[in-house]
């Protein structure tokens, strides 16, 4: 899966739509898309990003929290109050409700004691799609 690896000061934060593995490191940004979902219904659709310390010192996550669109937020984590140790994980469950049709889209931003890059993001995107007619009047 596509991954965010981000190295400082012997604490790497990975961030990954998989798992922990050996997947090496990438420094590109990660994407979540959650394709079309009807609008003002239950179904919901979510996604999970892991966080991965693969570094030698513990890392602490201070924040993650969803901007852009409101459609996306955050349905549970597992993220300690405390520090991540090395090769530890936690994971972060991202949903998607749309209220209106088109396109959405927005950010999971994840900041941490990482020195040289505090903030992580990952890009969001979905579709509202159906008509208003589910929505309650």
């Amino acid at each position: 899966g596509k991954a965010i690896t981000i190295r400082a000061r012997g604490r790497m934060l990975t961030l990954t739509r998989d798992n922990c593995g050996s997947s090496g490191p990438l420094v590109r940004p990660s994407n979540i898309t959650f394709g079309g979902v009807d609008i003002c219904t239950p179904h919901v659709k979510t996604r999970t990003v892991t966080i991965c310390n693969t570094g030698n010192s513990s890392l602490g996550i201070t924040s993650i929290t969803t901007a852009g669109d409101k459609s996306f937020s955050i349905l549970s984590e597992t993220c300690p109050a405390s520090l991540i140790s090395p090769g530890s994980s936690c994971v972060v469950n991202v949903r998607f409700i749309p209220f209106t049709e088109g396109p959405k889209s927005g950010t999971l931003r994840i900041q941490s004691n990482d020195p040289d890059t505090p903030t992580s993001n990952v890009g969001l995107s979905g579709t509202g799609t159906g008509t208003t007619n589910n929505c309650r009047k």
